[in-house]
């Protein structure tokens, strides 16, 4: 063999073993995806759902803030391939912030139950520390659904801590 055909042979068996290295490492690294993906809920509905839950004020609304600073809970509902279900939020605001929460899963079927834990255990840091008005969650841990739950039962708190 020419030591020519020898390096094109070298550099083709280099390039089909760093592929399979991609491939191997992106399969090892991606997420179980929701198997109903494409019956994501819209949360950015106009209309703010009621508020649902209890509320804890801690005190009035900051200058420029349009929310009262406080402890707010709801609870937010989406359509999944097992039916309807929900996750309950509390929010804590502080000046126009998210300063902490906590999310309690409700789910009914078991897949819904292990995406509302994938979820509980990745959203915290996506809404410490940012402006209420703008956290709008989409896939969080692997779960899209989730959000959607997510987003509407902060529409109720948001509704609840107006000013």
């Amino acid at each position: 063999m020419l030591p020519s055909q020898r390096n094109k042979q070298l550099i083709i068996g280099l390039a089909i073993l760093v592929i399979i290295a991609v491939v191997v490492t992106a399969r090892l690294t991606a997420q179980k995806p929701d198997k109903a993906t494409d019956a994501v809920v819209d949360a950015t509905s106009t209309s703010a759902p009621s508020p649902q839950g209890s509320e804890s004020v801690s005190g009035t609304a900051p200058a420029g803030s349009k929310y009262t600073d406080g402890t707010y809970t709801g609870s937010g509902t989406y359509s999944s391939p097992g039916g309807t279900e929900s996750i309950s939020v509390t929010v804590t605001i502080t000046n126009g912030l998210i300063s902490a929460t906590n999310a309690t899963a409700q789910a009914q079927t078991s897949d819904s139950k292990q995406y509302q834990t994938q979820f509980i255990s990745g959203y915290s840091s996506l809404v410490i520390g940012k402006d209420v008005d703008t956290v709008n969650l989409s896939r969080v841990s692997g779960s899209s659904l989730t959000s959607s739950g997510f987003n509407k039962a902060l529409q109720s708190i948001k509704a609840q801590a107006k000013s």
